[in-house]
């Protein structure tokens, strides 16, 4: 009996002893190949971690495949990885929802690079199964770790006007037509106190009675009128000023969406600074529209003071009528990036307006010939002025990164082109119709008085001028910090390109007919009067147009922050605080891309 259990055991302890070493080596290796794993993961997220930063909407300009795999795979290999470019997959794209669980994110390949906010690294790795038993007996397995990577800064901004120009008489009036009040008058110091001043959106939040600015874009503009009441005070000139906003006529059928919005993601941080001023610039013009919409008219206005307007127009005779082509919003929170439709994120859009500005002018009493007297007066001048308005979008964004807390913005903006003649606006597109001058003219006596013609000439003649399109790339300076101090809050940058003003149109005047309804005067010959009244007819009709050109409109223009032949954008906030990282993420639309 005891031989045979010996027997056994003789059998049995080196089995035992084998699985022991068996299953030592076995624990050694899946412990190697784990760690191998963790290794690789760990350089899949360096890498995708350093190709985000190359993306669209954290890569600066010229942003390109090659740059991002570039630094993805030296970050990848400072972490030990010791493969080639070619076992570095990385694909471009955006992190998006889940549709079947939306608080899930999977990983959408994109073949517009300008779509991009997010990378995924794939790294793969032969391993042996065991380093201590011949790879000819166990093989080897192939490693793969693969990270997705989301880095973009978004900006708040608005090219609603956020300086400060104020005339007035023309503001007054201006105010006056929007608040039903001819005698309306106001303080200079009414919006001086809003420029420069920023409240934080979370404010502006908890006085409309909301928790984020998704569940405000539907309440009405009078409440967000309101709101900006209780934060400039109640008992302040900005704050009367306001309190006539909230009541004004056209405010209670416009929404907050109208004003202000977040493109795509409403979840802006409540410490999201917003301008005063840029934001009431926004409201009321969007007021004007909606009066302008709901009365089927321009808005006319009256009482715009004494203006130094030149002596041959008739002051009493002003008539100016304006009209909101297309109001701007304040955004918040976009991207320097397209969407998967293939739009820009950030576009944003100036002021769009169109006036007409009507006179009667006219030459003081000329004696002619020796014998004849000319009277030139009374001739109506219709002006009709379309800015055109200008647009943008934020066209790049280079990330804060290592020490620095500064970002880049870089922005596309074109300026339409402006356009002014005799005739009208129309009130449907703020097109100028031109209407060319058709008037009898020329009140002629002779003999004082006792014989008179009350219209000598007919006169026909069109005034024309334009400032040309143009397109630029800018870049906004200095950099942008996104550091927002407790007393000081957060920084306000603004590209600032005003135009020339007005006084850069290139005018023409073409009087296109001058002819005499008659050509005797008793015994006198009145032809010769054509050759000397067209020269001043033609002065007459340039020196109106630069008068009201720089008399009123553009004073009017640059009180509702309208720059002419320019654009002026002005970023309020910087947010960098999308960053996510994925691994292992699933991919979008069965890894097709879009």
């Amino acid at each position: 009996m005891l031989q045979r259990q010996r027997g056994a055991f003789i059998f049995i302890t080196p089995v035992i002893l084998t699985l022991i070493v068996l299953f030592t080596v076995m624990a050694v290796d899946g412990a190697r190949i784990y760690g191998v794993r963790n290794d690789l993961q760990n350089q899949a997220n360096a890498a995708a971690s350093a190709g985000a930063e190359a993306t669209q909407a954290c890569g600066g300009v010229n942003v390109s495949v090659a740059a991002m795999k570039s630094r993805a795979l030296a970050a990848a290999q400072a972490q030990g990885f010791s493969g080639a470019a070619e076992d570095l997959d990385l694909r471009v794209g955006v992190l998006v929802p889940d549709p079947d669980s939306p608080s899930q994110l999977l990983f959408q390949e994109v073949n517009d690079i300008a779509a991009s906010n997010a990378v995924r690294v794939l790294l793969s790795r032969e391993e042996s199964i065991s380093r201590l038993l011949p790879e000819s007996v166990l093989g080897s397995i192939t490693l793969s770790a693969s990270t997705a990577v989301r880095k973009e800064v978004r900006a708040s901004l608005s090219a609603a006007g956020s300086t400060l120009a104020v005339h007035q008489g023309v503001l007054g009036g201006l105010l006056g037509a929007v608040f039903q009040d001819p005698s309306y008058t106001l303080d200079p110091t009414s919006l001086s106190s809003l420029e420069n001043t920023f409240v934080e959106l979370g404010e502006v939040l908890s006085l409309l009675g909301v928790d984020n600015l998704e569940d405000a874009l539907p309440l009405g503009a009078d409440e967000l009128a309101a709101a900006l009441r209780e934060i400039a005070g109640n008992a302040t000139p900005a704050g009367e000023l306001l309190d006539d906003l909230v009541g004004a006529a056209g405010i209670s059928t416009l929404q907050i969406s109208d004003i202000l919005t977040a493109l795509g993601d409403t979840r802006v941080p409540d410490n999201n600074p917003v301008e005063l001023l840029g934001l009431v610039n926004s409201l009321l013009l969007n007021v004007i529209r909606e009066q302008q919409l709901l009365n089927g008219a321009a808005l006319a206005l009256t009482n715009l003071g004494a203006l130094p307007l030149i002596s041959a127009i008739d002051g009493n005779s002003l008539e100016v009528n304006l009209y909101v082509n297309r109001a701007p919003k304040y955004i918040f929170d976009v991207p320097a990036r397209k969407n998967l439709d293939g739009e820009w994120e950030g576009v944003f859009y100036a002021p769009d307006i169109s006036l007409e500005v009507i006179v009667q002018a006219g030459i003081p009493p000329l004696d002619l010939l020796g014998l004849v007297k000319l009277e030139l007066a009374d001739l109506t001048i219709p002006l009709a002025v379309d800015l055109g308005g200008g647009s943008g979008y934020l066209s790049s964004a280079m990330c804060a990164r290592g020490v620095s807390n500064e970002v880049q913005f870089g922005m596309e903006l074109e300026r339409q082109l402006l356009e002014l003649g005799t005739g009208t606006i129309d009130p449907d597109t703020g097109d100028v119709v031109i209407q060319p001058i058709d008037a009898n003219i020329g009140k002629v006596s002779l003999l004082a008085g006792l014989l008179t013609i009350d219209s000598l000439l007919n006169l026909e003649a069109e005034i024309s001028g334009g400032l040309p399109g143009e397109s630029a790339s800018v870049m906004l300076e200095p950099d942008y910090p996104l550091y927002c101090s407790p007393q000081d809050g957060c920084s306000r940058r603004t590209y600032e390109d005003p135009g020339a003003g007005l006084s850069g149109l290139d005018l023409d005047v073409d009087v296109t007919r001058l002819a005499l309804l008659e050509t005797q005067l008793g015994a006198v010959d009145l032809t010769p009067l054509v050759g000397l009244v067209t020269p001043l007819v033609s002065d007459l009709l340039y020196d109106v147009t630069q008068s009201l050109t720089t008399v009123l409109v553009n004073p009017l223009l640059e009180v509702l922050g309208v720059g002419v032949g320019g654009i002026n954008v002005t970023v309020t906030a910087g947010d960098q605080s999308y960053t996510q990282l994925i691994e292992n993420v699933r991919l979008a639309n069965e890894g097709e891309p879009l």
